[in-house]
């Protein structure tokens, strides 16, 4: 099974740093989840490191309703009107040359509700001609934490030859590009729902873990930062370090 996203080709290549969060949820969890303050907080950080402006916003509803807006302002008045906890997925992106693009999917369940099922809400957030070090990442982390909190998340640098979401190199045709999931791709992010309980599903530069995957972790390797009023812990690794890692396989 694959899936594809596509996109409107863009002509500057320029580097990323990828933000990304995840956090399993019951159903009742997802329901009370601060879907509209987690996007706005997220769309703020965005603009306030460009000049540009949020286009092709995109959002689907719990009621099969699927909406765009060219304007970030009206998406905000039209979640105000319904239940933000009815958002399941939401899109945009800058334009101007700048890169910045946003992405929140919350996959429960909910026609079929299991109350023991657990699901996940992730958040993608591809910051503009911004490298992501550790100062920066720290700030954004502890002002987003005090909104929603999370379980596991990484940063990932990406250039726009590749697609945030599955992380592969973007293919090009004639009008558009497209990017394809691999069923190893889907299968990853299922186990991600595992990350509470300590799974580790890879190793980048930039780790944020909780405390499950703290205690699997060997502390001699790479630098530990904390983060304020959080008890996850961001884990940071040299590129040398990262095979290093993944040869011992900590935390699976």
């Amino acid at each position: 099974m694959t899936l594809s996203f596509f996109r409107k080709r863009k002509e500057q290549k320029q580097e990323s740093g990828v933000v990304k969060l995840y956090k399993a949820v019951t159903v009742d969890e997802s329901f009370n989840f601060k879907t509209a303050k987690v996007i706005d907080f997220c769309v703020k950080e965005l603009l306030s490191l460009s000049q540009g402006n949020i286009t092709d916003v995109e959002a689907d509803f719990t009621n099969g309703v699927n909406k765009t807006w060219k304007e970030y302002a009206s998406f905000v008045n039209y979640a105000q009107k319904h239940n933000d906890s009815h958002i399941e997925m939401y899109s945009s992106y800058i334009i101007d040359g700048m890169s910045g693009q946003l992405h929140f999917c919350n996959d429960t369940n909910r026609l079929n509700r299991n109350e023991n099922e657990m699901n996940m809400i992730d958040i993608i957030i591809s910051f503009p001609n911004k490298t992501v070090d550790i100062s920066f990442l720290r700030k954004f982390l502890t002002d987003l934490f005090q909104i929603e909190t999370f379980d596991y998340g990484y940063v990932c640098f990406l250039t726009d030859e590749h697609d945030i979401l599955s992380e592969r190199k973007i293919k090009k045709g004639l009008f558009s590009e497209t990017s394809t999931w691999t069923k190893k791709d889907i299968e990853k992010r299922e186990k991600i729902r595992d990350s509470k309980d300590g799974f580790l599903p890879d190793v980048y530069q930039i780790n944020i873990l909780n405390e499950e995957q703290f205690k699997k972790i060997d502390k001699n390797i790479g630098i530990l930062h904390e983060i304020a009023n959080s008890t996850l812990k961001i884990w940071e690794l040299q590129k040398e370090e990262i095979d290093k890692v993944k040869l011992c396989n900590y935390g699976n």
